[in-house]
């Protein structure tokens, strides 16, 4: 069914004593170029059919990018020949790229010092895509020599290779048009990684999730093409059969070198984690074929709509096309399901009407108790959060912030309360047994007298907050897991500690304490004052 380049080959002249060599240069973009499968399909048979004629008059030799071998995968047996017959060409050593640098200029009459040389095999090797960083700086040297500038002049100008690559890459973004130029930030920083610290990487990101209306796929399309173009090459497209077509930065220096896309990141960071984090969850959620089931639902679908609402005309932040199809998608579910509770009570005026100042009353609770703003106090805030422990919402209370509030002798037992924010509140004679605190701030608090029994409050932090450290003179902490808690400087005068672990806690500066508090505790790299005595690392 394929024959047509055998066909071909054996109709040319001499083919018995000359035959034909077939190079397909670059073959990866038959799978980032070709969206056709079935062209794809019938272009790779020709070439295996034409190879492997017991004739031979055809012999067929192609180059592929390594870390596309996985596509070829698609045609098994094409994978195969690769394994049996394929040849892995290393990076060139230091050697190999001083001669390929050096020689070419020499032949032209141009020879590069061995400083200039050293310099440039050094600002290359063990970078990604070494060859295409080297052609961009070389040609921005070559065009300086025409200019009257040294190489090294030259090289340190742009701000070394990939201050070259990173010039290009502006060049390019300048000649987009004005409503191009609004577009490529939201692409680009979508083509980063952020993680906790500084550093930022690649990511792979699907086309679909580039767009974010039907209005700008025209320009997101011209976009890519534009920086994909096989002589920039700054992105990369290729095919996934699950994802479709797939993006991604071509090479790391860009991220490093270029300032305007540093510039659109430091702009953004921690939206950038969220949004990333959204659009994932979008595409688990599409590719799953759009189940109710992956829905976001609770406190995590409240802070989608929230950050979609915000960014929707932020042109770098804005949610994918899909990621808002599916904040969408679960805020009509949380609609459907709320009517179908209310309509089963219709019937019934008054339990109607309760039921709907209950979801009034929880939303605004949510709303009051997620606020990020610095620490205001609020009057209906006790109420509020008394209604929602009352309604059995306190195992959904993460991230609650009621800093500088007074809710003494609040029950918050069993309750879950991780990343929250209490500095400065008021939380004496405060019932915490059982709750599960993670990751919380309890600087300057007051908890004289309260119940922590058996609570976990691994990796909170109870030290000082302005002018207030945190006062727990007589809590009881029976059982506590207080594994990584921060207690510096904290008041625990007659606290019960009996049978809790401070492992990886700090107790510097805390005065007052007893060796009797510390007999049944465990104590494994526990930070405590010296004037105790006690090993830290006595449980270890």
């Amino acid at each position: 069914e394929f024959d047509g380049l055998r066909r071909i080959a054996d109709a040319f002249p001499q083919i018995e004593t000359s035959p034909l060599i077939i190079l397909v240069d670059q073959f990866e973009e038959i799978y980032t170029l070709c969206p056709d499968t079935q062209h794809r399909d019938a272009f790779v048979a020709n070439l295996l059919h034409a190879a492997g004629d017991r004739t031979q008059h055809v012999s067929v030799i192609l180059t592929l990018r390594s870390d596309f071998l996985g596509e070829t995968q698609q045609h098994l047996a094409l994978n195969a020949l690769i394994s049996e017959q394929g040849y892995f060409v290393p990076m060139m050593q230091p050697e190999e790229l001083k001669g390929a640098i050096a020689e070419p200029a020499r032949r032209a009459g141009h020879e590069l010092d061995p400083a200039t040389i050293q310099l440039l095999v050094e600002q290359t090797q063990g970078r990604q895509g070494t060859l295409p960083l080297l052609q961009v700086a070389l040609t921005r040297m070559w065009d300086g020599l025409e200019q009257g500038y040294h190489p090294l002049e030259t090289l340190e100008r742009i701000g070394g290779v990939g201050g070259a690559l990173a010039d290009e890459a502006q060049q390019l973004y300048q000649k987009l048009n004005e409503e191009e130029r609004a577009i490529a930030p939201r692409i680009f920083v979508a083509l980063v990684q952020v993680d906790g610290t500084s550093e930022v990487t690649r990511r792979r990101a699907t086309k679909t999730e580039l767009i974010t209306s039907e209005n700008d796929a025209p320009q997101v399309e011209a976009i890519i093409n534009r920086f994909a173009a096989a002589k920039v090459r700054f992105l990369v497209t290729s095919f996934d059969k699950e994802q479709g077509e797939v993006v991604e930065v071509a090479h790391e220096a860009l991220l490093r070198s270029w300032g305007q896309l540093k510039e659109w990141i430091a702009e953004c960071r921690d939206a950038l984690r969220q949004k990333h984090k959204i659009d994932r969850a979008a595409e688990e959620w599409a590719r799953q074929g759009k189940p109710k089931g992956y829905l976001l639902q609770g406190r995590p679908l409240q802070d989608a709509k929230a950050f979609m609402k915000t960014h929707e005309n932020n042109r770098v932040t804005a949610l994918s096309r899909v990621a808002i199809e599916f904040i969408e998608k679960g805020v009509r579910k949380r609609r459907i399901s709320q009517s179908r509770s209310l309509g089963a009570f219709l019937i019934f005026p008054l339990m109607g009407t309760i039921l709907f100042l209950h979801f009034l009353l929880i939303e605004r609770a949510d709303l009051i108790l997620s606020r990020t703003n610095d620490c205001q106090p609020d009057r209906g805030i006790k109420f509020l959060l008394n209604y929602m422990i009352l309604t059995g919402y306190k195992y959904e209370l993460k991230k609650i912030n009621v800093c500088e509030e007074s809710l003494h002798k609040i029950n918050l037992s069993d309750a879950t309360l991780s990343d929250s924010r209490f500095e400065n509140a008021n939380l004496a004679a405060a019932n915490f047994k059982g709750a599960r605190i993670r990751n919380s701030n309890f600087q300057g608090v007051l908890l004289v007298q309260a119940n922590l029994e058996n609570s976990i409050l691994i990796d909170s932090d109870f030290g000082c907050s302005q002018d207030h450290c945190a006062d727990l003179l007589g809590a009881n902490l029976k059982g506590a897991n207080l594994s990584g808690v921060d207690f510096q400087s904290a008041i625990l005068f007659e606290a019960n500690l009996h049978g809790s672990d401070l492992t990886n806690a700090n107790l510097l500066g805390v005065e007052e304490l007893k060796i009797e508090q510390f007999q049944d505790v465990t104590l494994c790299n526990t930070t405590l004052p010296s004037y105790l005595n006690v090993p830290g690392d006595r449980d270890c």
